[in-house]
């Protein structure tokens, strides 16, 4: 898009189209009946059009993890791409095959989340972005995990 200023009608979209983004991602108020039944319905397989895919596990850490490196603030406005989510799961390496398997597996989680309706591609570009219903089970699911796991720790006298 041109820096002109028959362009800014254009900008003006984009620029809203960005905001309405970062305030429903901020706007996640989750009703706790519902919540369960969503949170539920990800432990079950998702079918698509052509093949059947596994069910999420709430509960693994290694899921957690990837759950909260999707919904992490920084991917609100522009979405994420496989790289961003590449590099917070795993370690960095020089291995070009080991580059590889870490890009296949990462598109291959994107992939699961996308058939849970968690994420959505992002038309023309090679970015995801979490949806509505992602926001609300991937925020609880976090919220439940950080309350259960992470407690402080106490002592018995």
């Amino acid at each position: 898009m041109g820096k002109g200023v028959g362009n800014m009608p254009r900008y003006r979209e984009v620029c809203m189209a960005a905001n309405r983004r970062y305030l429903d991602a901020l706007a996640v108020a989750p009703d706790p009946g519902k919540l369960k039944e969503q949170i539920q319905s990800i432990g079950r397989r998702a079918r698509t059009e052509t093949r059947s895919h596994r069910a999420l596990n709430p509960a693994s850490k290694d899921q957690v993890n990837l759950l909260a490196a999707v919904i992490r603030g920084e991917h609100s406005l522009q979405g994420f791409r496989n790289a961003n989510i590449r590099e917070q799961l795993n370690e960095p390496t020089t291995d070009d095959l080991e580059h590889h398997r870490q890009s296949h597996r990462t598109g291959r989680l994107l992939k699961l989340l996308h058939a849970h309706r968690l994420i959505a591609k992002i038309p023309r570009t090679h970015r995801w972005r979490v949806t509505t219903h992602g926001h609300t089970v991937m925020s609880a699911i976090l919220m439940v995990h950080h309350q259960q796991y992470h407690k402080p720790n106490t002592q018995i006298t």
